[in-house]
């Protein structure tokens, strides 16, 4: 009788985050950041808590 032979995929990295497909589009969402910090758009981290915890008030704890 034949034994059967299994193979494997190859794994398949699952991306996270965004990635820029190329350096212009990396470029231009750093500059697009730095517009925002530099009119006064950009805002930290526990600012934007309380803006969606504002919109959305089952997200708070």
């Amino acid at each position: 009788m034949k034994e059967k032979r299994y193979t494997l995929q190859e794994e398949q990295p699952i991306p996270v985050g965004w990635h820029p497909v190329n350096e212009e589009e990396a470029v231009a969402r750093i500059e697009a950041i730095e517009e925002e910090y530099e009119n006064g758009q950009y805002i930290d981290a526990e600012e934007f808590e309380k803006e969606l915890t504002a919109q959305y008030p089952w997200l708070e704890d």
